[in-house]
């Protein structure tokens, strides 16, 4: 008899998958556009949501083929000089929008004030270089015809989306690829990987936009749990300011992750939270203001469980992003039968792996099997956590094994004494 265990050890991005109808990566990126005085141009960028090395890429830099980077402009205002940073971008993008030739948008409903570029990025392969978490990659640089307003990305759900669909057939939402957002193995469709529209819009006006630091934490009612017992995750957004954070929404991995279901109804003190996408739509912070999101869930399955959030304003600056993110977790009892033996592993690229049993070192390197009960925690010289300090893997000694399940840090019985 054969199981698998589910236990994340070190990237709990690789643990998360969007549920099949969002066609979606776990591992997302943001588009954001930016403007620089000293030099009047403005910069496309990509900001990756998940860092390298990962589960489905175990290299130093990131790679993608096709790509798509839709903007919103004033309807006076024409990109020039496209100006390539990474990847191949069309020199001469499609506009569309209302008062534009030859494209008829009656009953559309759509701003006659507002049109976009759809700039696509040829399917050659493209090395983005090393991706970081919350850390924007430059894409292309342009040029514009004059100051007449904000540009940026569009953002998701915009009815250009649906109009330009209905109207004339064309798909002119953001999109991004690479192998990261990949899962390995044949056969597999491809996974949209763009989220949302990150930072302020780019304003080529002397004034800057107002900066405003958002800080995410998250608490979890209990360290340990049992299968079909409830956890409660916390969720706390506060703006330090000292200016106002607007339009602020925060994205939490729970509704990704197969080993929890979400208990009831949650109410946050301010917004909205959409079950089935895990957006919680803040709104506008006031300097100091504080939000709480509280997410109740029954445990499912054995292994440590590991719930992210992160935060973002669309409507502000915020210069410091390294508390943008928050993360905790929960081990779940894995029972080990009379006999058993199990071969944990975690990804190759971690160097200098230590393993310990109840706090005694008794093993090195990425792989080692376990034969008794105990409580087991690793170190890597190359790599930490995403947590402050890891949930162990916590060994029972049970009567039965349940089903089959799977991992980013596998636990595989080896040995059996049927």
């Amino acid at each position: 008899m054969k199981r698998f265990v589910s236990v994340l050890i070190w990237s709990y991005l690789s643990l998360t998958a969007w549920t099949s109808h969002a066609q979606q990566s776990a591992n997302v990126v943001d588009y954001q556009v930016t403007y620089d005085q000293t030099t009047d141009r403005y910069t496309a960028w990509v900001v990756p949501r998940y860092s390298l090395p990962n589960a489905n890429n175990a290299g130093a830099t990131e790679r993608g083929g096709t790509a798509q980077f839709t903007l919103k402009v004033p309807a006076s205002f024409s990109i020039v000089d496209i100006t390539d940073v990474r990847g191949t971008w069309d020199k001469e993008p499609l506009r569309l929008g209302p008062g534009n030739p030859n494209q008829d948008w009656a009953g559309s409903g759509l701003d006659p004030a507002v049109n976009y570029y759809v700039i696509g990025k040829s399917p050659s392969e493209t090395n983005y270089g090393p991706f970081v978490s919350g850390t924007p990659v430059a894409l292309f640089t342009f040029r514009g015809s004059g100051c007449f307003g904000a540009v940026s990305p569009l953002e998701p759900g915009n009815s250009f989306i649906s109009q330009a669909n209905l109207k004339f057939s064309l798909n002119v939402a953001n999109s991004f690829y690479s192998v990261s957002g990949q899962p390995s193995g044949g056969n597999q469709n491809p996974l949209e990987q763009f989220r949302t529209v990150a930072g302020p819009p780019a304003q080529c006006s002397a004034v800057p936009p107002a900066n405003a630091d958002l800080l995410i934490t998250k608490l979890v009612s209990q360290s340990v749990a049992a299968i079909g017992s409830s956890l409660s995750f916390t969720i706390t957004v506060q703006n330090l300011g000292p200016g106002n954070a607007v339009g602020v929404s925060v994205v939490d991995t729970l509704m990704l992750n197969g080993s929890m279901l979400l208990q009831g109804i949650p109410t946050p003190s301010r917004g909205s939270f959409n079950a089935t996408t895990g957006v919680w739509t803040v709104g506008d912070l006031t300097a100091g203001e504080v939000a709480t999101l509280v997410l109740t869930v029954g445990v499912q399955t054995e292994g440590v469980l590991v719930n992210t959030a992160s935060v973002t304003a669309t409507g502000s600056q915020d210069t410091n992003l390294a508390n943008n993110e928050a993360s905790v977790c929960a081990s779940v009892p894995v029972r080990l039968c009379t006999g058993d033996e199990f071969l944990v592993s975690i990804l190759s690229s971690y160097q200098d792996v230590r393993w310990f049993r109840n706090g005694t070192l008794f093993a090195t390197g990425n792989s080692i099997s376990i034969t008794q009960s105990g409580i087991y925690t690793v170190t890597s010289a190359s790599g930490s956590c995403p947590l402050s300090g890891c949930c162990p893997i916590v060994v029972e000694d049970g009567n039965c094994c349940p089903p089959a399940l799977c991992v980013p840090v596998v636990i595989r019985k080896t040995k059996s004494r049927i």
